[in-house]
């Protein structure tokens, strides 16, 4: 999967304008990131994506946030993991193989494969 096929699955979601504001203000300001990450289930919806099996709107939408920053991916994969709920934990570890971050993923990968969610851990395990 890559960015730009998660960016054509998603052209129908709820509120376009907003995904494309969230984009362009991650890309430019990183730290917005952490407004956006959380209402992107609200704002592209919960379901899945029929051109791209196993995603779901939201994680996709959060996926291209996390491949959208310029730099710094680990730090703002490691917090957005570590206080996220469940549906922004499993995005971050879906998005991974999108984001240069090597092993610092390791820690997010290990505590995953830790948690009794067997939705996490699919995710972890890709």
């Amino acid at each position: 999967m890559t960015p730009e096929h998660l960016r054509t699955a998603l052209r129908g979601v709820p509120d376009p304008d907003w995904l494309d504001t969230a984009l362009r203000q991650v890309a430019d300001e990183p730290a917005t990131i952490t407004r956006f990450f959380p209402a992107a289930g609200r704002r592209c919806g919960r379901a899945a994506l029929p051109d791209a099996p196993g995603w779901t709107a939201d994680e996709a939408a959060r996926a291209l946030l996390l491949a959208t920053l310029p730099g710094d991916h680990a730090r703002y994969a490691d917090t957005l993991y570590r206080q996220g709920d469940a549906a922004e934990k499993r995005a971050v570890l879906k998005a991974l193989p999108l984001l240069p971050i090597g092993p610092d993923a390791v820690p997010l990968l290990h505590d995953a494969i830790r948690t009794n969610d067997t939705r996490l851990l699919a995710a972890a395990l890709g």
